[in-house]
């Protein structure tokens, strides 16, 4: 038996060959089957008051790649993943129907007063290839299984619940009715610091290897704030407090180990245009041979999304954005047949952006009924960034662009740049980017045009904010202001 994921599906989502999706072909390689097993694994999900689950999601979460099976939850309270290998150690989410995180496992044990489990791994079934988990039951944040000793072998005590509230010690928030997550962390009064040996959440993993860094029992996957310091991962340098740089170790949650090399997921707003968009994009690994990459998000967001593209007549045509990335080098994909795919989706109007909203960019092994899915998941810290406004000021050779409102990602830093546009709308001067940092709430910056950028009377200005680029070349976060008509500085 297996669950179909329709009902979350932004559209139904086509499984295209070789020929058509630039590099992805019609079955899988010896790269790609280590991604997949053998076993479908089944279960099933209730709460203490009987809630009706259907349409909520539950992932199943390779604790050392990362790397997630989805499924939905049907009206009788069942969920299914297929080809799942059972030599993995495992940890389960819960999300809501927006795809937000609601609750996560937190199964207590019967050994160590206080400590709880997070990870397991399946028992291989004595005959046939289903394997079956034993009930689960969600109550509020947490969820664990009503009988621990039938098909699962727990294999670490992680977390504290130092005051027996049967949740993590500075654990989130969850709640089912609004899936919001309200980032409470646990303080470490660790200070040395060891790469080798340091633990952050004292566990007994060190962090390089931790699932679950700051021990808050949301694996770091799905955390926006992995090493407990207030800085949301997209802005954090260092966001596993390993004193490197993530984009030196390729270590931030944008990163795998295996299937992808990376995902990259910009939310742009402009706005002079007012339009919304978000490109996604990913690094396939050399081998795997999708039958197609796509992506899988929350209706709330993506429904009655479009692509842009230039017809034979040199003109923008849209069409609806049917969950399918490219390798074809013409929308944000960087060249054809590089693997890497990618797609930038026009959001419709109506379109919400909430916060810790997650989506899942999917490879397809197969096609139809006998497609197999393998998911690795990108959650928006933030929800819709805030405008910036510039005003551009001077006279004869001095002209510079005043920010007037700065503040598109609240408190945290970002990059800041400027551009100017010719009559006809060519883009004739972009400044280097200006770190911010955190001097944002005390210091709106101006940016100095030079002079001589065009020989027309008057030009366009627009300033430009970002996040930081967690994959390189990809920020998470865009913000571009309106445009602000001066003469061009001669």
């Amino acid at each position: 038996m297996t669950v179909s994921l329709k009902n979350i599906l932004l559209a139904s989502l086509m499984l295209i060959a070789l020929n058509s999706c630039g590099g992805a072909g019609d079955s899988p390689s010896s790269a790609s089957v280590s991604l997949l097993g053998a076993y479908e694994v089944r279960g099933s999900i209730s709460t203490p008051a009987g809630a009706n689950l259907s349409g909520w999601v539950i992932s199943l979460v390779d604790a050392k790649t990362e790397i997630a099976r989805t499924s939905s939850i049907t009206t009788a309270g069942i969920f299914a993943f297929p080809k799942v290998s059972l030599s993995n150690e495992y940890t389960i989410v819960l999300l809501s129907p927006t795809l937000r995180v609601s609750a996560v496992m937190f199964q207590p044990s019967t050994v160590t007063a206080e400590y709880y489990y997070q990870n397991f791994k399946i028992n291989t079934p004595s005959s046939g290839s289903v394997a079956v988990l034993p009930p689960l039951v969600v109550d509020g944040k947490s969820m664990a299984f009503d009988d621990d000793d039938n098909g699962i072998k727990f294999t670490s005590m992680l977390f504290n619940d130092s005051d027996g509230d049967s949740v993590a010690d500075g654990m989130g928030q969850f709640s089912l009715t609004s899936g919001t997550l309200n980032l409470q962390r646990v303080t470490n009064s660790q200070t040395a610091f060891n790469l080798a040996t340091n633990d952050s959440d004292t566990d007994g993993v060190i962090d390089t290897e931790d699932s679950d860094v700051d021990g808050d029992g949301v694996i770091n996957v799905f955390d926006n704030d992995d090493d407990n310091d207030g800085l949301l991962d997209v802005f954090d340098v260092d966001s596993d407090n390993d004193t490197f740089e993530d984009y030196i170790k390729q270590t931030s949650d944008q990163f795998f180990k295996e299937g992808v090399e990376w995902i990259a997921v910009n939310y742009k707003y402009d706005v002079s245009s007012s339009r919304k968009t978000i490109s996604f994009v990913t690094k396939v690994r050399p081998g795997v041979n999708p039958s197609a990459v796509q992506v899988m998000g929350p209706q709330s967001l993506l429904e009655l999304s479009q692509v842009a593209y230039t017809d034979e007549n040199d003109e923008e045509v849209t069409q609806l954005f049917n969950g399918i990335l490219l390798d074809e080098g013409n929308d944000g994909d960087s060249s054809a047949n590089d693997l890497i795919f990618g797609r930038t989706v026009i959001l419709d109007t109506a379109a919400v952006l909430l916060p810790n909203t997650t989506i899942f960019i999917q490879l397809v092994f197969g096609t139809g009924v006998d497609a197999s899915f393998v998911e690795f998941p990108y959650v928006f810290s933030l929800a819709t960034p805030s405008a910036i406004e510039i005003t551009v000021t001077g006279a004869g050779s001095l002209t510079s662009m005043l920010l007037s409102q700065y503040q598109p990602f609240g408190s945290y830093g970002y990059f800041l740049s400027g551009q100017a546009f010719d009559e006809s709308g060519n883009l004739v001067w972009s400044s280097d980017s200006e770190d911010l940092g955190q001097t944002i709430s005390t210091i709106p910056s101006a940016i100095s045009v030079p002079t001589g950028i065009s020989a027309d009377t008057t030009c366009e200005f627009q300033a430009v904010a970002r996040s930081l680029d967690k994959v390189p070349g990809y920020s998470n976060y865009t913000v571009l202001s309106e445009k602000d008509q001066f003469p061009c500085p001669n």
